[in-house]
């Protein structure tokens, strides 16, 4: 019955209800109750008339709750109006509370100088207290003595009124406590911090001191620009602690031996240093806060945002980072952080960021160009070994000041052409990466860098092609002044045989005597793709047309075929092995003839002279469905784990509707493990001919392709 207008609720207008066990009247305008309201509910066990106008002092008479003593909730915070008088005592009506020998949880105001009576020791089952509508000035050793030793969870939250005086032994009465929750409640947080007294040497789930200093409370004997010292978390530093909030308390720098000398780091799972004023670390604390993070064994989540920090940070911030590095300062995050949170950290002294083996890959994909936007003054990136696959197109464009970046060990086949708009890159590290050639774009703007200030660019253990389309890379790598850490870069003839840049360079007219004509060639077919006539060709290169003529008939089937896809595929198609006739006479007519398909197959329809990767990337981004066909010759693809990647990338960024992988002849257990990149993306079809008829198998193939066509045409 929330978000109503009801006002009271009068004696046995339940009474039909007997079987109710949860009522709920939050968000209403009562003010008054009945003395028997809930008689006839004896299976009540949650009531909630929270966010109401009761008075405490008025609304809850002795008979208010005896038909639902076996309540286990009750919730009745924010109904008491702002007091006038925040020194006087109030006295909470235990005479109705007393029935209440079955709860659990309390929801509940807190006024300025509570007195809870001797009726709340009833509450033995007690586990969680929370009060709201906080008014608090006082929190003595008296204040919660009334209740059961049983609670585990205390809430106090809010209390911002008025500056809350506080006992040292205030949470005495409450030796089990497992989660104490004080934010935004106004005692400072060393004051807070004494409280824990009780707690030594004990385990705990939840911490929260967040937002318990404020400006509006700063003194001279409580200042809100605070130092943490080894004495302030004496206590603190005993417990195991799961989750920890220390955020927006004003601190400026701590000790050594204070804010990263638990006695238990391995407990810790959460830390929040949101909004304070330090720096995590430096010169004088390195060797601490490093023990501290080794030690951390289960922590994933830090939280550093907000923080306003001038002093100067020499040196780095990495993750699982082997440095040897003499000088300056960094920190070793561990393996277990899945969450770090550094937003509107103002830092512009921080020079070197090593993100190694971070699984950054994950966090491009889920925030893109945010990532490092909070890493304007870094002079240094290293983000190798993260498998990345996907570089955003304004990554980097925030970090102006960037002048080394190290990519290495990852998996992109290519260099971002977003590298162009860096003008002050001295330091490129691209090696063991998927890279088949260098763009020009590249390789321009590479010789830019050079002649502003010098530049080294790391290409080693890429699989670079010695082909026709790479003449000019070639041509580039040993004529260069760019400082290269090699010019005998491993590479593969069209053939498949491996020799070396210097070889295919000092060879370059034996071994590419033919890529004139091919290049030609090329240009050829695309303009056989359009209108074009083959005697109008003739007409416009009339020098060369016996070449034309002699190649016409070798490329005028693929480049028709081109023109009739104009570069729209339904479905690029993938496989390998011995199975091209069952392809030839049986999936591909289906598909083609019979269901209008129009399919790309790359041992059939890819044309000479492009580089047959980006071939494959052009094609499979321009289909709505790739299919993978499995057989047991398939494992030894080699452009397997190519072809899942730019699929899981197609999938992703949305352009490709439908990844389907049928097997045919081999056990779903005997599918390569590659396969498990795409697995939450793909849909299977088994093949099993020794079924009979697989009429059914066909339809759930077509299904999915038409569905896929469908989804397209949606979109566009």
């Amino acid at each position: 019955m929330s978000l109503n207008k009801l006002t009271t609720i009068a004696n046995n207008s339940l009474i039909k209800y007997r079987y109710l066990e949860e009522l709920y009247c939050r968000y209403n305008q009562l003010h008054d109750l009945s003395n028997r309201p809930f008689k006839g509910l004896h299976k009540l066990s949650i009531l909630d008339m929270s966010h109401n106008m009761l008075n405490l002092s008025k609304a809850y008479s002795s008979e208010l709750f005896r038909p639902i003593q076996n309540l286990s909730k009750l919730d009745i915070r924010s109904n008491m109006p702002q007091p006038i008088n925040y020194y006087k005592e109030f006295n909470y009506p235990d005479h109705a509370f007393g029935a209440l020998t079955e709860l659990t949880f309390l929801g509940i105001d807190m006024m300025p100088v509570p007195i809870y009576g001797s009726g709340f020791n009833r509450m033995t089952k007690l586990q969680e207290l929370h009060f709201q509508s906080c008014y608090l000035v006082s929190l003595t050793n008296k204040t919660f003595q009334r209740f059961s030793s049983s609670v585990e969870v205390l809430s106090l939250r809010n209390c911002r009124l008025k500056f809350v005086k506080t006992e040292d032994d205030a949470l005495i009465p409450f030796p089990h406590l497992r989660v104490l929750d004080f934010y935004e409640t106004f005692m400072h947080l060393t004051r807070a911090l004494l409280l824990l007294h009780p707690y030594r040497y004990r385990n705990m789930t939840t911490i929260n001191f967040g937002h318990v200093s404020d400006l509006s409370i700063d003194s001279d004997d409580l200042p809100y620009a605070l130092t943490i010292t080894p004495g302030l978390v004496r206590n603190l530093k005993t417990i195991c602690i799961d989750n920890l909030d220390l955020s927006e308390n004003g601190i400026v720098d701590y000790k050594r031996g204070s804010l990263f000398s638990f006695d238990q780091p391995e407990c810790l799972q959460k830390i929040s240093f949101k909004g304070n004023r330090f720096l995590l670390f430096n010169w004088k604390n390195q060797k601490e806060v490093n023990v501290f993070f080794v030690k951390a064994l289960r922590l994933k989540t830090l939280d550093y945002s907000y923080n306003v920090v001038n002093r100067i940070i020499p040196n780095a911030l990495t993750s699982n980072l082997k440095s040897t590095s003499g000088g300056g300062s960094y920190v070793i995050l561990p393996q277990s952080l899945e969450q770090l949170d550094i937003s509107y950290t103002v830092n512009n002294n921080l020079k070197t960021v090593i993100f190694k083996e971070a699984s950054l890959n994950d966090g491009i994909r889920h925030h893109g160009n945010r990532l490092f936007k909070d890493l304007r003054s870094v002079e240094l990136l290293d983000i190798s070994e993260n498998s990345i696959w996907y570089f955003p197109d304004e990554l980097l464009n925030t970090m102006s000041n960037l002048s080394s970046l190290y990519i290495s060990k990852n998996l992109l086949t290519s260099i971002p052409v977003q590298l162009n708009g860096q003008t002050n890159i001295k330091i490129l590290d691209f090696r063991k990466n998927l890279l088949t050639s260098v763009s020009s774009t590249i390789t321009n703007w590479a010789d830019r860098m050079q002649q502003l200030h010098g530049m080294t660019l790391k290409l080693d253990g890429n699989a670079f092609e010695c082909n026709c389309n790479n003449v000019d890379f070639i041509r580039w790598i040993h004529t260069t002044k760019v400082d290269l850490d090699s010019r005998l870069y491993n590479c593969k003839l069209s053939n498949g045989t491996v020799i070396d840049t210097l070889i295919a360079y000092n060879y370059l007219h034996d071994l590419f005597a033919d890529c004139k004509n091919t290049v030609w060639l090329t240009l050829a077919s695309t303009l056989l793709s359009t209108s074009f006539t083959i005697s109008l060709l003739l007409v416009v290169y009339s020098k060369r047309w016996k070449i034309l003529f002699s190649v016409y008939g070798i490329i005028r089937r693929k480049v028709e075929r081109k023109v009739r896809k104009s570069y729209q595929y339904d479905v690029y198609m993938s496989y390998e092995g011995e199975i091209v006739i069952w392809i030839k006479d049986v999936l591909v007519p289906k598909l083609e003839t019979e269901w209008g398909m129009t399919l790309c197959i790359k041992d059939r329809d890819f044309l000479i002279g492009p580089s047959l990767a980006d071939t494959e990337a052009e094609s499979i981004q321009n289909s709505r469905s790739i299919i993978f066909l499995i057989t047991p010759e398939f494992k030894s693809s080699r452009d397997c784990l190519f072809e899942l990647d730019r699929a899981k990338y197609e999938k992703i960024t949305k352009n490709l509707e439908r990844i389907i992988v049928i097997t045919k002849d081999i056990t779903i257990t005997d599918i390569p493990v590659e396969f498990s990149y795409i697995w939450n993306y793909a849909f299977l079809v088994e093949w099993l001919e020794d079924l009979g008829d697989v009429d059914d198998t066909w339809r759930k193939l077509r299904m999915l392709l038409n569905d896929a066509i469908l989804l397209h045409n949606k979109h566009v």
